[in-house]
């Protein structure tokens, strides 16, 4: 169990206990060394302070990473500083500290200082991973064998120019859009277009604030294929999902390049297969 006070050394007020019902959290997230994913517990307040519930920790010695109270929409609300930062002398024990679980005591608490948290403070808190800069790669290939499309289909198009022109496997021209919310991020569409898909992979970056939902980034695949009118456009295929570090939810089997077949060829190793669209007007 964590023992919650707030250090309002700032006001000249030293430590302090929370008042029950002044704070937005409602859970803590506790980053352990050597485990890959966090720990979760709610927050009681009992005995004039809040606390966290019990959670399930064998007994041996620890090392706290990370300490964070976050509201109701996953935003931190308070957090412990890291030591080095601008902040840790706030605080008597900023993270990382070393800390004991005992087998003779049915319940080990664990004393904590928090800070009042905001998003453009991140950095004093020394949180270099609020903000996560992301990289994806993404290559694609089209499967043209007459289900729906021939290669005739694409005469006219910017595959014709591809080395050996229309074929039946042929690489995929795309663009990448990233929005958070309904803003297109600066620098997108990004575009293979210039080197025709061919022979490497398309790679973009953005930036992800995993404690920040509103912010969160959709990055949609656009690829060029018949608009149903004789002509050619950049159509709407897929959208990836990303998980809370920013990354996108697919297995990239090992090279960290995602590849997509548009088509029913035999997929071999891609990661995703994609059905092909067929424009009605």
């Amino acid at each position: 169990i964590f023992e919650i006070s707030s250090s309002s050394a700032n006001a000249g007020m030293g430590i302090q206990n929370i008042k029950e019902g002044t704070s937005q959290a409602v859970m803590a997230e506790i980053w352990v060394e050597g485990v890959n994913s966090p720990y979760y517990s709610e927050l009681v307040y009992k005995n004039g302070r809040y606390h966290t519930k019990g959670f399930g920790m064998k007994a041996g010695n620890y090392t706290i990473e990370r300490f964070l109270l976050l509201d109701g929409n996953g935003h931190i609300v308070m957090a412990a500083p890291e030591a080095g930062s601008a902040l840790a002398a706030e605080v008597q024990t900023p993270v990382t500290f070393a800390t004991v679980v005992s087998e003779k005591d049915k319940t080990t608490t664990i004393q904590i200082e928090v800070l009042d948290f905001s998003a453009s403070s991140y950095q004093d808190f020394g949180f270099d991973w609020f903000a996560i800069a992301c990289e994806i790669c993404v290559f694609g290939d089209l499967c043209i064998t007459g289900n729906p499309y021939y290669t005739e289909h694409f005469a006219g198009s910017l595959y014709e120019n591809v080395p050996g022109g229309l074929q039946i496997d042929m690489a995929a021209i795309f663009k990448i859009y990233a929005y958070s919310g309904d803003s297109l991020l600066p620098g997108y569409p990004y575009s293979n277009e210039s080197w025709l898909g061919v022979g490497q992979p398309l790679c973009f970056d953005y930036i992800a604030y995993p404690y920040m939902p509103e912010k969160s980034i959709e990055l949609q695949l656009w690829i060029l294929s018949p608009d149903g009118m004789g002509g050619f456009a950049y159509q709407p295929y897929y959208i990836f999902e990303t998980n809370k570090s920013g990354k996108i939810n697919l297995n990239t089997g090992g090279d960290g390049i995602i590849d997509f077949m548009v088509g029913d060829c035999v997929s071999g190793d891609v990661d995703l297969t994609l059905e092909w669209k067929v424009p009605i007007h």
